[in-house]
């Protein structure tokens, strides 16, 4: 991201090589003035093969988003305690804690990307998390049923014109206002919230880039299906509800599959029931918060057949860790061992919940007509199939 080296993992959010590294945190800490440019502040815009002065090179570093104070978003000093076999649960749960309320900012805030890259860049690009408090909460949350779903129908009209008419998608991302994106495409919003989660974990940079595609893929549906849950459960919702406002039960009417979806569904379709939209496991279940937080966790770490060899022991390990942690946890708040296997069968039970989303939206891909943008349609494909 600064040098073109060899990125040797993700550091103050961004991925770079390490003597870069090693220059921001020396830089920065120190308070380090350079001389001024030689080069008239041009190094990063001429051959890349000519010097590249330090006064440039700190400004590069800021400018792709390293942050002095990424640590402690992620407490990724911390993250180096949990390779200690004796750490204790409150450990991970404080880590998972600071994640956790970073994205719940995020998805909170003004944030609101309105066209998407593909997985893969997603994946790659510097983490969003350190762009949390950056964000301000979005205005006048929640909104009326009725205004969120004209409001969605309305962007997604607006978001098509611009692919069509081949303008500037970054001109028009800057200057959109409150009244166009006042809605959040939810079920690309939170997908992507996943894959922001998935990148705080240290194993994660360890994957080849392929496994990391499929691990997410995998999983995004699982996390985010959790995510929505869980706050519309701890909210006291008695039905999924975002935090813009829009809700529904596990009824979904054609108007919500309209939304859900980005489709045109056809008059006589009848209502669609979607069990795995259902908040009856939490309420009979009393799941607490540090519980869903390690749910998170395990559901992430899902040893799936198609990663590689190396990447399906990482998986394994890690998942082994954090389910010897959960029960450590449970054994000490409740001294009740089948509370972990209550768990446990709920993170089964989102995993099958995903398939059957997954093969609903293929049923949906066939039977209603899109009126999603392109952009929305290429990243759902990558990111659901």
């Amino acid at each position: 991201m600064v040098c073109n080296k060899q990125s040797t993992g993700n550091h103050y959010g961004v991925r770079t090589c390490t003597g870069c590294k090693l220059f921001f945190m020396r830089s920065m800490r120190e308070k380090v003035t350079y001389l001024d440019c030689p080069f008239n502040k041009k190094c990063y815009s001429v051959d890349s093969s000519k010097y590249k002065c330090r006064e440039c090179r700190l400004n590069k570093c800021i400018e792709v988003g390293m942050r002095i104070d990424y640590k402690s978003i992620t407490g990724w000093e911390i993250w180096k305690e949990l390779e200690n076999p004796t750490a204790k649960p409150i450990s991970l749960i404080r880590v998972l804690t600071n994640i956790d309320s970073e994205i719940t900012k995020l998805r909170f805030s003004t944030y609101n990307p309105i066209f998407y890259t593909t997985l893969e860049d997603t994946i790659k690009r510097p983490s969003l998390l350190y762009l949390a408090s950056q964000f301000k909460p979005m205005p006048g949350w929640p909104l009326k049923k009725s205004d969120c779903i004209d409001s969605r129908k309305k962007l997604t009209l607006k978001r098509c014109s611009i692919e069509h008419q081949n303008h500037d998608v970054n001109t028009y991302h800057d200057s959109i206002n409150y009244e166009e994106c006042i809605n959040k495409d939810w079920s690309v919003f939170d997908a992507i919230m996943s894959i922001e989660y998935a990148k705080t974990f240290p194993f994660f940079e360890k994957l080849e880039n392929e496994d990391k595609i499929i691990l997410i893929r995998e999983t995004n549906v699982i996390v985010a299906f959790l995510v929505t849950q869980f706050v519309s459960y701890s909210g006291k919702k008695d039905v999924i509800q975002t935090p813009d406002g829009f809700f529904h039960d596990d009824k979904l009417t054609k108007s919500d599959l309209e939304v859900l979806f980005a489709a045109v569904i056809p008059d006589g379709m009848p209502y669609v029931s979607m069990n795995f939209f259902s908040l009856e496991p939490y309420f009979r279940n009393n799941f607490t918060y540090d519980e869903y937080l390690l749910m998170k966790a395990i559901a992430f770490c899902y040893p799936v057949d198609q990663l590689s060899p190396y990447g399906k022991q990482i998986i394994q390990q890690e998942r082994q860790k954090y389910g010897n942690i959960l029960l450590s946890y449970c054994l000490t708040t409740t001294s009740n061992p089948s509370r972990f296997l209550t768990i446990l069968e709920h993170v089964s039970l989102l995993i099958r919940a995903q398939r059957a989303f997954k093969n609903f939206r293929v049923y949906m891909r066939i039977k209603a007509a899109s009126k999603a943008s392109t952009s929305r349609i290429l990243f759902e494909d990558q990111i659901f199939s």
